[in-house]
């Protein structure tokens, strides 16, 4: 076999070859070349198990410098164990952020591994990028144990794994902890910026900037630790290509119109189906707008369960005169648009024939002004006070057991 990037003839293409050839990956060489892992991986070298006792002795301590970054993961919920060892994982787009930690880490005793799988009953070889060692209890550093120059090599560290950008908004999906909770107080203090605390979404805790300014501030607060970090730079602020990207939910619910003159004032049920579009940048690192499986999480869990297989009328207090297409539409995007402020178009259809488009306001003027006084009416607390105070509430007409 040639290798492609030294023209030399090899009986065997390996990760020794590319290493000390070109740096890189088997992965990267067969990415770059659009070779299939089954050209280049030996079956003998897939499904490995490796044993515990002949990785190398770690220190009994790391340096500072790794058990920052150490609680930095643990912060992010990037750090898995599971089949006899800790690991970290890191795709191959983000390769050199991997091998950046690898670094950082290395007096803990993690090495950066290349492993190859078997991928079930397609025969394809799957590789896994990971920084890896046998299991020890390496002890966090409290975040108000660190210094000001830890505590901000430690908040890049967390926003390079546990941070996205959505629109002009970064957000941190994490493990709720002391030390995420230390960390966001620190930001709004030490950088002059507002956090706004999500409701958590599969038992991640949701926290993102208020405003654009906000991310603003983060960003230039943080750049020089940032950019130590391989890939931020593009991950985090760079500007780039955008695309929309849909997803079509279904909800089977039921509802009534109240005051209706035809026959949708009487409870009947129906089927609907619900086009989410999403416009924002594409990223680099992913190479998507947005994974269609974290649309999917958050529209299930803000939506979906709330309304799917309920009476609509009785399933949002906002909806309970008038259960339409238009009114579903603005509560949807009330309910979203906190999480998902690059939402540009909700598409309702209640039949083949007949649906809803709308547009509501950006999270920016949503956050200015509020939710629509259309959806509230009766919820107006001021409703019948205003009449009792103006003598104009309704008679009350008792009416005798006989009549």
């Amino acid at each position: 076999m040639k290798c492609l990037e030294c023209e030399t003839e090899l009986d065997t293409l390996d990760a020794a070859h590319l290493s000390a050839c070109c740096g890189l990956t088997v992965q990267e060489y067969a990415l770059r070349h659009g070779f299939p892992l089954e050209m280049l991986v030996s079956p003998d070298a897939c499904d490995r198990v490796e044993d515990e006792a002949d990785w190398p002795a770690s220190p009994h301590q790391g340096s500072r410098t790794a058990l920052i970054t150490w609680s930095a993961l643990q912060t992010a919920g990037s750090v898995r164990e599971g089949g006899g060892w800790q690991w970290i994982p890191g795709e191959i787009r983000m390769l050199d952020s991997l091998l950046w930690l690898q670094e950082q880490l290395h007096s803990l005793g993690f090495d950066f591994r290349q492993e190859y799988t078997t991928a079930g009953n397609s025969h394809r070889i799957v590789a896994r990028n990971c920084l890896k060692r046998p299991p020890e209890k390496t002890p966090e550093v409290a975040f108000a144990d660190m210094s000001e120059v830890e505590r901000r090599d430690y908040a890049a560290i967390v926003l390079a794994r546990a941070a996205l950008r959505r629109d002009e908004y970064v957000f941190i999906q994490a493990p709720k902890s002391e030390n995420l909770e230390s960390l966001c107080q620190w930001l709004m203090s030490a950088l002059d910026i507002d956090i706004s605390h999500l409701d958590a979404l599969d038992e991640r805790h949701y926290v993102r900037t208020t405003s654009p300014d906000d991310t603003r501030r983060l960003i230039e607060g943080l750049l020089p630790q940032l950019r130590q970090i391989p890939g931020q730079e593009e991950r985090l602020y760079e500007e780039g290509m955008r695309a929309t990207i849909v997803k079509e939910q279904g909800i089977d619910a039921a509802h009534f119109i109240t005051d209706h003159p035809g026959a949708c004032a009487n409870l009947h049920g129906g089927h609907y189906s619900v086009h989410f579009k999403i416009h924002d940048r594409i990223d680099p690192s992913t190479g998507f707008v947005m994974d269609y499986a974290d649309l999917k999480r958050i529209v299930k869990s803000r939506i979906i369960e709330v309304l799917d297989h309920h009476t609509l009328n009785y399933a949002a207090p906002e909806l309970t005169w008038r259960s339409s297409t238009e009114f579903l539409a603005i509560w949807m995007w009330e309910r979203l648009i906190d999480y998902l402020p690059s939402l540009r178009e909700l598409e309702i259809h209640e039949t083949q024939t007949s649906y809803c488009q709308y547009r509501g306001p950006t999270l920016e003027e949503y956050r200015k002004v509020g939710p629509q006084s259309l959806l509230r009416h009766f919820q107006d607390t001021d409703l019948g006070l205003r009449r009792k105070r103006e003598g104009k509430a309704p008679p009350l007409r008792v009416i005798n057991q006989s009549e």
